[in-house]
């Protein structure tokens, strides 16, 4: 016997066999849904949380130590400088304490150094003074004053010292003045008189110096012999030594006419006869 819901299924299924089932899907296992990845890098995270937080430990124990060792260093360091200072303290109270008789030596020995000092200089200057040279005038040879006619004058110097004496050279002139008193000194020499160089003066060897020709006219010669103007010969010596080379010594010499026939004519100026 035909069943109507037969011939109505669209399947065509043979009569009598079961209807088909519908195809499953096969079930997602719980790992793919819940990965176990996931655990393992929470547990890895917490590994590696506790891997520093133990890295810190340690190093905060090594900051801890280090600051315990450098303190005991300072420390014994403080310790130490304590006990200089202590030692520096004692030095400085005695030095304190003996500051007066270093003074005192001190001075002393300054006071022995300018002694000696003294001494060199005054034993230099002695030496100086005894063999340095010493040039003077020694002789003039002056003839009469006759008028108008020429005559040469002549002067003598000597080096009476015991060294040579260095750059001398000697400038003169003659000169007759109109007014009394006469003046002091009475020379001139800075413009227009002519040097005669003379180098180096041996000691003891006289030396004769011839002033240039001199003319005296009527006039002039009258009054010279009336006493109205005075009449001169005078110079400088300019010379140095091998003791002081930038020195320079100067000899000032002067000779004075006297018209009274009665006495010595040429006599020595009472100034301007010096040296030094």
């Amino acid at each position: 016997m035909t069943n109507e819901n037969d011939s109505n299924d669209p399947t065509g299924r043979p009569p009598g066999q079961p209807p088909l089932q519908p195809p499953a899907t096969p079930a997602t296992p719980l790992q793919d849904a819940l990965p176990d990845s996931g655990k393992g890098k929470a547990a890895e995270e917490r590994s590696e949380t506790k891997e520093l937080a133990r890295e810190f430990r340690i190093a905060e124990k090594w900051v801890i130590g280090t600051n315990i060792v450098l303190a005991i260093i300072g420390s014994i360091a403080l310790c130490i400088y304590y006990g200089q200072l202590r030692v520096m303290r004692g030095q400085l109270g005695e030095i304190i304490k003996q500051y007066p008789e270093i003074q005192k030596s001190a001075r002393a020995a300054e006071s022995a150094a300018n002694s000696a000092s003294d001494q060199i200089k005054l034993s230099r200057e002695a030496i100086h003074s005894s063999e340095r040279p010493w040039i003077t005038d020694t002789a003039k040879n002056i003839p009469p004053l006759t008028p108008n006619v020429k005559f040469t004058m002549y002067i003598q110097i000597l080096n009476s010292g015991k060294s040579p004496a260095l750059q001398a050279r000697v400038v003169m002139q003659s000169r007759y003045f109109k007014k009394f008193p006469l003046p002091n000194p009475p020379y001139d020499l800075s413009v227009g008189t002519p040097a005669q160089s003379l180098a180096i003066l041996t000691p003891n060897v006289p030396i004769a110096l011839q002033l240039p020709d001199t003319l005296l006219f009527d006039e002039p010669f009258r009054k010279i012999q009336s006493g109205e103007v005075a009449y001169f010969i005078y110079g400088q010596i300019h010379y140095t030594d091998a003791f002081s080379p930038s020195h320079e010594h100067v000899t000032h010499f002067c000779t004075q006419y006297r018209p009274d026939p009665t006495r010595t004519l040429w006599v020595a100026c009472p100034f301007y006869n010096d040296a030094d």
